[in-house]
């Protein structure tokens, strides 16, 4: 939910409504993926981070402690599924360091120089590497494979050519992943081209 004022917990981890939902707004797009914007956070609502803590509220009614609960994995997941998805990802400044903000202004505090999560900006780099390196990813399209409750399966098509890639998300175990997608890295995604 945009400004973390309400929560859907029956959304959590509901493959069909993800699918359904993205198919339908793709469906609605009337432009190319690659003039997308895909962003996780911006200074409108609150970030991702503390969006999937699965807290409600506003930071001046829980706390400042309250928005830096938060679960890496989470972000994760999504940064891969914006790194493969077709288009031009957006980097909100902060969100690959770990930051954390409930709704305007808590959202937009400053980068934390000397306290950023390097691992969380290592990951950020190897799968912006990754975006880099497949052509499919910038100006591909998407077909959804399979999915199931916390795992999904994702083939991105060149527009033109052969080449495809494949990308597994998942908040599932490895197996699940592994064997919806035929095989699976320790990055939490599996790229081939030609596949």
């Amino acid at each position: 939910e945009k400004h973390s004022d309400s929560s859907r917990p029956d959304l959590c981890n509901n493959a069909d409504y993800f699918v359904n939902a993205i198919t339908h707004h793709m469906a609605a797009m009337t432009t190319l993926f690659a003039d997308g914007n895909e962003e996780l956070s911006n200074h409108d609502h609150s970030r991702f981070l503390t969006r999937t803590n699965h807290m409600t509220g506003r930071v001046e009614h829980l706390g400042h402690e309250q928005r830096e609960l938060y679960e890496p994995a989470i972000l994760r997941e999504a940064v891969v599924m914006q790194m493969t998805w077709p288009g031009a990802p957006t980097i909100y400044y902060g969100d690959e360091a770990g930051v954390c903000g409930f709704t305007d202004p808590d959202n937009r505090r400053t980068y934390p120089w000397g306290h950023e999560d390097k691992e969380m900006i290592e990951f950020h780099k190897e799968v912006i590497a990754i975006h880099k390196r497949y052509w499919a990813f910038r100006t591909g399209s998407v077909k959804m494979l399979m999915w199931q409750e916390g795992v999904l399966a994702m083939r991105v098509l060149m527009t033109e050519g052969s080449s495809s890639s494949l990308s597994t998300i998942g908040a599932g175990s490895y197996a699940a992943c592994a064997g919806m997608a035929g095989g699976g890295s320790d990055a939490g995604f599996h790229a081939e081209n030609d596949l």
